[in-house]
């Protein structure tokens, strides 16, 4: 697997919600890192597990729900970002779930194929020279960088890594405005677990 492939399977599998088992894994995650080639992606990869060490169990868990889930801002779904709510959006979906079953990438059932670990994850097993899924992608992690680095959120750094090795990184102008949303518990993101151990 290449550093570029690691790199987004590493921030795949970080991004999921940090629950008790993925948070026994973080030495997996140290030794991962340390295979890594020096750079960028390294070091902010590093970081990050340096800084989420800091908090508590508890505390993190809360932290994450508090900056994802409930600030639509930064929800890690690709096709809100691109489309808010609009009617659009069930399109996207539907051909981003048909495109990684051609790439014979089958997405659980239970998760929406836009959820951006899922997609982090897709784009670390397919090539990604020229694919402007990769693309949006890339536009997706910028816009949450700069959100979550904003909000001091250590999940800066985990992005900004996966941004590193990302095409259109550098610019989420393309990005539609996220619809309004309340806050009600049936009309926000919640953590999916895209990747079971």
């Amino acid at each position: 697997m290449t550093g570029t492939r690691k790199v987004l399977k590493l921030a795949s599998l970080l991004l999921g919600y940090p629950d008790e088992t993925r948070r026994a894994l973080l030495a997996e995650f140290d030794r991962a890192i340390e295979g890594l080639s020096a750079g960028e992606a390294k070091d902010l990869l590093g970081r990050f597990l340096r800084e989420i060490r800091t908090l508590p169990g508890a505390e993190l868990e809360a932290h994450y729900s508090e900056i994802f889930d409930f600030r639509a801002e930064n929800a890690l779904y690709l096709t809100f970002h691109e489309a808010g709510e609009g009617p659009e959006r069930a399109q996207l979906l539907l051909d981003l779930k048909r495109r990684a079953r051609e790439s014979g990438y089958e997405a659980p059932e239970d998760e929406l194929p836009d959820y951006l670990p899922l997609l982090l994850e897709l784009l670390a097993v397919r090539p990604i020279s020229g694919d402007d899924l990769a693309a949006r992608v890339g536009r997706s992690i910028a816009l949450l960088t700069k959100n979550l680095s904003r909000a001091k959120s250590p999940y800066r750094f985990l992005l900004a890594a996966a941004g590193t090795v990302l095409p259109g990184s550098e610019d989420e102008g393309d990005l539609a405005p996220p619809a309004a949303r309340s806050a009600a518990a049936d009309d926000v993101p919640y953590p999916l677990h895209h990747a079971q151990s």
